[in-house]
């Protein structure tokens, strides 16, 4: 045989060789494929990354009352974590939901916790997370209106004081005598004002304001008094 038909034996033999791998990679690669939508039909995926809506991580001066939240896809389940020790967190609740709540959190504290989502696949955690309780609010010690030993000629009239730190609402009271046995209001209030109808007149009023928040509340404000004279029914 002559060089030149050993040269052309040997591109075509290479040639068909080249042509058989190719062919078997393909035929490698698609049953790889079909290995892996069977895998995922039967088997499932592992959870998503699990994503923390509340409260951001180094979240302060949150409340007693706490409410985690978090998002993942295909998770059958979700271990918490929580504690005060991020090295030595306790598994407190084994759940479907991603939501969890706590009630009565110490005040002035630091809490650490973690979410793992778990599947029949696999599992996924959250770094280590914490956040920061505030505390119970500062005492009301600026009453505005009525003035101390003030007198008013209406029968109504608008009572406020002052707003504190850390409070989410004030209680009132309005007493007939100094140990506020007599009660003509004794009501919580949102905001630092309130409105009240129909003071009867001649009489000198006692009030005082306790700011609130859920850790609990603060000591009484400072009493003051208003009188209230006669004056002519509209």
């Amino acid at each position: 045989m002559s060089l030149i038909s050993c040269l052309i034996e040997d591109i075509l033999t290479k040639k068909k060789n080249g042509v058989i791998i190719y062919l078997m990679r393909k035929k490698i690669f698609f049953a790889l494929g079909i290995i892996f939508f069977i895998s995922c039909s039967f088997l499932g995926r592992t959870p998503s990354d699990i994503s923390v809506l509340l409260p951001a991580d180094g979240a302060l001066f949150q409340p007693a009352n706490l409410q985690l939240v978090w998002y993942c896809e295909n998770a059958d389940k979700f271990q918490i974590y929580f504690g005060e020790n991020q090295d030595s967190m306790d598994m407190i609740s084994e759940q479907t939901g991603s939501t969890y709540e706590f009630t009565k959190l110490s005040p002035r504290t630091k809490y650490y916790w973690k979410i793992k989502a778990i599947n029949n696949v696999g599992e996924k955690v959250t770094a280590v997370l914490s956040f920061t309780t505030g505390t119970i609010p500062d005492p009301v010690t600026n009453l505005l209106t009525p003035e101390n030993m003030s007198m008013i000629n209406e029968p109504n009239a608008w009572v406020s004081w002052e707003a504190v730190a850390y409070a989410d609402s004030y209680f009132v009271e309005i007493a007939f005598d100094t140990m506020f046995l007599n009660l003509e209001l004794s009501q919580m209030f949102d905001t630092t004002v309130c409105f009240h109808r129909d003071f009867i007149p001649l009489d000198t009023l006692y009030w005082r304001v306790q700011s609130w928040n859920t850790f609990g509340h603060a000591e009484w404000s400072p009493v003051h008094w208003f009188y209230v004279v006669r004056y002519l029914p509209k």
